[in-house]
């Protein structure tokens, strides 16, 4: 029997078997050992010798394995260790499993915290026009050219980024096409026809401005950009509700298929 330290044999079993083709077979037998470690660290095996004779040369014969270590890092339970073992293993997934779902839980509500402090609105297209009107075209003032000049810019920029054409250097006739190829309405197309070509004839005739020309011309810019403002920010709210209602509605879903 080979040697052990830190090691005691709970069981053995051997066997006998021939192996091989007819006129050349081998016996062989298989020892086995079942070790189990007195205390954690390291064990070992001493080198085994085994000698036989050969019996067709009569020579004797040896064998020996090496030594061999292994490390106990861990108990195992053994078999039928009883109903305590399995609570311990319950309880123990159960604790790891209510302490991932409560990591999960305050990451999931720091997330929804942090998204609702840090969540900044989209701004609306026309109401930063409507500032832009307000503060950069005097209807009061004596220039009505100036004014006059700096209304039809500030339209050209918003039809720009509204329907998306290059308005900057393009003529009143180039840019009333190319709204007109985005799918502005025909109402839209003539009103900013008429008030874009009274501004260039303003602008290179050299001539002032008539003031109900620049006072209804921005009444028309100012009513485009109210109108759209309120349109979208009654769409905003609209798609606010839905996606609450649809919220909502999953909830009490997932509470009846519980």
């Amino acid at each position: 029997d080979p040697v052990f330290s830190n090691l005691e044999v709970t069981g053995t079993s051997s066997s006998n078997r021939v192996s091989g083709m007819p006129g050349r077979q081998s016996s062989v037998k298989d020892i086995v050992y079942t070790l189990r470690p007195k205390t954690l660290g390291m064990a070992y095996i001493d080198p085994a010798t085994l000698s036989y004779t050969d019996t067709k040369t009569g020579l004797v014969q040896t064998l020996q394995t090496r030594r061999m270590g292994v490390e106990a890092i861990a108990p195992v339970p053994e078999k039928g260790g009883g109903a305590g073992a399995w609570f311990r293993v319950f309880f123990g997934i159960l604790f790891a499993a209510g302490a991932v779902f409560g990591g999960w839980l305050f990451i999931r509500r720091r997330k929804s915290r942090w998204t609702q402090q840090t969540a900044v609105p989209i701004p609306i297209l026309e109401e930063d026009f409507l500032d832009q009107l307000k503060s950069s075209v005097d209807l009061a003032s004596a220039d009505r050219r100036e004014s006059f000049s700096a209304l039809s810019k500030l339209f050209k920029r918003y039809l720009a980024a509204e329907y998306h054409v290059a308005a900057a250097g393009a003529t009143t006739p180039d840019l009333v096409r190319m709204l007109a190829g985005q799918g502005a309405d025909e109402g839209l197309l003539r009103k900013c026809e008429s008030i874009l070509s009274k501004a260039d004839v303003v602008q290179f005739s050299g001539k002032d401005a008539a003031q109900p020309e620049l006072d209804e011309a921005y009444t028309f810019v100012e009513t485009v950009l109210e109108s759209r403002l309120a349109e979208e920010r009654t769409r905003r709210a609209q798609a606010k509700a839905d996606a609450a209602e649809g919220k909502k509605s999953g909830f009490f879903k997932w509470l009846r298929k519980k």
